[in-house]
């Protein structure tokens, strides 16, 4: 996607023109007629009561990519800043010869026809281009007429791995924030079920300059930014982030289930949960009887559960076939 910053005119902003109002006044001699009782006036007029918004519950699909957060921040600068690698597109409409494709260098500086080494790096292209437009009409050309795009975004680059159906690494062509990365490497993987409460990303993010290479990470709640599409959830990422999106834990049900397979771990999940999931007991099955078989110390323990009982993440259930 190419930014285009063309030159800034005086911006226009929309009015909204006076509402005329509703009660005339009276013409030259005439009588203003008031109410002779209380039964003749007229009551004064309700305004008409705003439609609330559905309150239906949100569920994840994991057919579907993330839900966009309801109010997505734009309240900060989060405008796209020139880095080392990135091409420019600079057009001077004055003079066709100045107009070219410009790379930025390690020292992220462009060599620009008449200006030679100019510094862009760290800068937004409205910027660039009014650092040029300055330089060129201090010696050069009145008035210049400029534009600035950025052609190919190669500076800045973020990583994604862990549940997503296309983990890699994704350069950064705009302010972007961890939905937005998401969406591109396909969201949660279909293969790990839904999204649940509690489960989160991580960015592990470069401290600043000078902090000898320390890190820190930011928790992102997933179930926040994807099924209650909460703003503050989504958070911008920089230059060098790594994104890690945990996997989801899960439970297994085998045996007389009419729906065996692996299952969203929840929170204090029960044997009943985990089997009411899997479809419930067949007719041969015996769900009273069912067996947790999970790993302690490398080895697998047999563990006969109440219906009642909880439940742990890789717990597999096994309902047995009922002797009656």
């Amino acid at each position: 996607m190419a930014l285009v910053v063309l030159l800034a005119g005086a911006g226009a902003f929309a009015t909204t023109p006076p509402v005329a109002s509703s009660a005339a006044a009276p013409a030259p001699g005439s009588e203003e007629k008031k109410p002779s009782d209380a039964g003749s006036a007229k009551s004064p007029v309700r305004p008409a009561k705003a439609a609330s918004p559905s309150t239906s519950t949100a569920t994840p699909s994991t057919d579907q990519g993330p839900k966009r957060p309801v109010s997505p921040a734009t309240t900060r600068n989060t405008a796209y800043r020139v880095g080392a690698g990135d091409v420019l597109r600079i057009d001077v409409f004055d003079d066709a010869t100045l107009s070219g494709d410009y790379s930025v260098s390690a020292d992220r500086n462009i060599v620009f026809p008449l200006l030679g080494a100019t510094k862009v790096g760290g800068s937004t292209v409205t910027e660039i281009k009014e650092t040029l437009r300055a330089l060129l009409q201090k010696d050069y050309l009145f008035d210049p007429n400029v534009s600035v795009v950025v052609k190919e975004f190669r500076s800045q680059k973020v990583s994604i791995i862990g549940n997503v159906g296309k983990p890699g690494t994704y350069f950064l062509e705009q302010a972007t924030q961890i939905f937005d990365l998401l969406s591109k490497a396909e969201g949660i993987s279909a293969l790990q079920g839904d999204v649940r409460k509690g489960q989160s990303a991580r960015i592990v993010r470069q401290e600043s300059e000078g902090s000898e290479g320390a890190t820190r990470n930011i928790v992102v709640d997933l179930y926040e930014l994807m099924v209650l599409g909460k703003d503050e959830a989504n958070v911008f990422l920089q230059d060098g982030d790594v994104v890690y999106v945990e996997r989801s834990e899960l439970v297994h049900v085998v045996g007389e289930v009419k729906r065996p397979g692996s299952y969203p771990y929840e929170d204090g999940m029960t044997v009943l949960k985990a089997v009411s999931l899997a479809g419930g007991a067949t007719k041969k099955g015996s769900a009273k009887n069912t067996i947790i078989k999970r790993i302690r110390d490398g080895k697998e323990v047999r563990v006969k559960a109440d219906e009642q009982d909880r439940i742990e993440p890789d717990d597999i259930l096994e309902v047995p076939l009922s002797f009656w």
